[in-house]
């Protein structure tokens, strides 16, 4: 839970959607699967690499004086 918390605060300091905080809470269980996991699952990580990679403090996230 403090994951998801941490991920979401993230992107929205970085200015994109808490949407796709929805990937981390849903299982996709498609693709090829080795010992119980599935390839899909790496959809759950989408939203903590995003968080990850987008610069801080977004130019969008300002507002005009």
């Amino acid at each position: 839970m403090p994951s998801i918390v941490i991920t979401y605060r993230r992107l929205r300091d970085a200015a994109l959607s808490g949407g796709w905080i929805g990937f981390m809470i849903l299982v996709f269980n498609f693709g090829p699967e080795w010992n119980g996991f599935h390839l899909g699952n790496f959809i759950n990580l989408l939203p903590a690499f995003l968080a990850r990679i987008a610069p801080p403090n977004s130019e969008a996230n300002q507002q005009a004086t």
